[in-house]
């Protein structure tokens, strides 16, 4: 189960399809469910598994009522990107966090916090 949808692909979707593929899986394989509590649920009660975000999932692995299962060909990185209003008012606080976000150890790309628009 993972949520999906065929008219676009979102950076979620088109990694977990290239991993699936990897693996020798097709994307006709997922049952596309939009809700991740739905998805947890359909999982406690037995209908399958489900590809999560680990952050989705504590509640449930504490209580456990779910298990994670760690599959290393499954691990994926997925791109993250920072957006404020353009012409806006930039506090010090953004600013700061913009420019230490920028410098983060591990970046591919170092983006360039501009203000002057």
């Amino acid at each position: 189960m993972c949520r999906m949808h065929r008219s676009w692909r979102e950076p979620y979707t088109a990694t977990l399809t290239e991993r699936l593929a990897a693996n020798g899986l097709l994307a006709s394989d997922v049952l596309h469910i939009d809700s991740l509590t739905a998805q947890k649920r359909m999982v406690e009660a037995g209908f399958g598994l489900a590809l999560l975000p680990e952050s989705s999932v504590g509640e449930e692995l504490r209580a456990g009522t779910l298990r994670a299962l760690r599959i290393r060909a499954m691990r994926a990185a997925i791109p993250v990107v920072l957006l404020h209003r353009r012409r806006a008012f930039q506090s010090g606080a953004v600013k700061a966090l913009a420019a230490l976000l920028s410098d983060w150890p591990g970046s591919t790309e170092r983006a360039r916090y501009r203000t002057e628009d």
